[in-house]
């Protein structure tokens, strides 16, 4: 099936018996369609929700992108065979939830992959009214939420030998007189989980005792849970601290893709070049690295421990030789389009991990460890969302927190890697996300100007 062959389909558009109009595509057979149900992407502002709209749809697999957004990236992509306007999971869980058992209900049958935390969280939890009109293959709800929850995953990771940072719980302000003298610093006050905090957070960095106080009655002001994280867990405002490491050579990642049986286990290595904002952000650069093997076997062990399985990215702080973990995605992550451009096709793996494909996973998996083995014989590979670095040095440079020795080199490292860099965003064959990008990111900064110049002085 070509990309030219799919038609762009708006859930605005119905058919005469109010049901959402469903195109078929030129040249495309019935059993075609059998053998190759929709994928229901939510969330088409993610970039590993691009990565898997064009990946899959690449393979001729109808994607379906649903998005509170109509500029969000991936709805703009020629490989989204259908686009819909759905309530925001992130804003209004309750809303979206009956959303998508409404369309399950209308339309069965569709893959539903989840594409960040809250969607990972939502169907984990409610996967048995999910999967009677839908075809998904995700993990307990425990297991989401204990890696979702720092403070729980950090009890995982010591359940088999994985080395965290030093990690307290305010369990109230009555804690805080001790915490402050026992702690070491700088360390960073941390939200215990991102599912359903609004806005994400990744941490406020506290460099002396007397500053610990006003900085988690900060980090509390300036955030709010939705009612599910709280009426699921009324303890999860409860602020973390952490301890800082500042990491030189970069934040180390592991991705990949673990099945059921544990077994078929593929994970792939790559080293975070630079972050928005820089103590504790999203990744803007990542480059190529190679997998420790001890690291994945701890990892591969971790897995099993917590009963994990579907695609993951997991970040460690290094520590001199040491790696410590300090987050455990369990979906789709950013800079998934590098991993996929390195022959790992894990939007793939987890559409058949959802079909319940074991062979088609199976084949998969030898499939990337046969490109994995090949990574020395070619040159060293990076990622880079190239519209956000240029508008973050950009503003670094105005709010004079680069100079323009630092604003140079990395303008000349963009130059200089053009033909190994993967970009999220930006593909010859597919211009329409980079566009609506573009847009959504300039009216970003436009509307919230100081919040932009403060995020880079962070």
């Amino acid at each position: 099936m070509t990309s030219a062959a799919i038609p762009r389909i708006s859930e605005d558009a119905q058919s005469p018996s109010g049901e959402a109009a469903q195109g078929t595509g030129t040249g495309t057979s019935p059993r075609r369609f059998a053998e190759r149900p929709p994928a229901l992407l939510v969330m088409a502002s993610y970039y590993g929700t691009l990565a898997a709209t064009r990946t899959l749809g690449r393979q001729g697999v109808p994607v379906h992108v649903a998005d509170p957004n109509r500029l969000a990236a991936a709805r703009w992509s020629r490989y989204a065979k259908r686009t819909s306007t759905c309530p925001s999971p992130e804003e209004d869980p309750e809303r979206f939830m009956e959303w998508l058992l409404r369309l399950g209900e209308r339309e069965p049958g569709q893959v539903l992959l989840p594409t960040n935390d809250e969607t990972a969280w939502l169907f984990a939890r409610h996967q048995g009214a999910l999967a009677r009109h839908y075809r998904l293959n995700v993990p307990s709800f425990e297991t989401v939420d204990t890696l979702l929850n720092k403070w729980r995953l950090v009890g995982a990771c010591a359940g088999v030998g994985m080395p965290t940072p030093g990690t307290w719980l305010v369990a109230g302000d009555e804690d805080l007189p001790r915490l402050a003298s026992e702690v070491r610093y700088p360390l960073l006050v941390k939200p215990q989980t991102q599912v359903f905090l609004l806005p994400h957070v990744k941490g406020l960095l506290v460099e002396e005792p007397a500053a610990l106080a006003g900085r988690c009655a900060a980090l509390r002001a300036r955030t709010r849970y939705a009612a599910a994280t709280l009426e699921h867990d009324p303890g999860a405002s409860r602020p973390l601290l952490q301890a800082f490491l500042d990491s030189r050579s970069g934040i180390y990642g592991l991705s990949g893709f673990v099945d059921e049986s544990g077994e078929l286990f593929v994970t792939l290595a790559s080293r975070k070049l630079l972050q928005r904002p820089r103590e504790a952000g999203v990744g803007l650069c990542f480059e190529e690295a190679p997998v420790r093997p001890e690291l994945a076997a701890r990892l591969a062990r971790l897995c099993r421990h917590v009963g994990y399985h579907g695609v993951f990215e997991v970040e460690f702080l290094e520590n001199g030789e040491e790696h410590l973990l300090i987050d455990f995605n369990p979906r789709f992550y950013g800079q998934m389009s590098h991993d996929v451009d390195r022959g790992l096709d894990l939007p793939m793996l987890a559409y058949r991990q959802a079909l319940g494909d074991r062979e088609g996973v199976a084949a998969l998996v030898r499939t990337a460890r046969q490109n994995l083995d090949q990574t020395g014989e070619r040159p060293r590979r990076y990622w880079c969302n190239s519209i956000h670095l240029r508008m973050h040095l950009g503003l670094c440079l105005l709010s004079r927190s680069v100079d323009l020795a630092e604003w140079r080199r990395w303008r000349r490292w963009l130059l200089a890697n053009r033909g190994q860099a993967a970009d999220s965003v930006i593909s010859p064959d597919d211009l329409g996300p980079a566009v609506a990008d573009f847009v959504m990111t300039v009216g970003r900064v436009w509307r919230h100007p100081r919040a932009s110049l403060h995020e880079v002085r962070s």
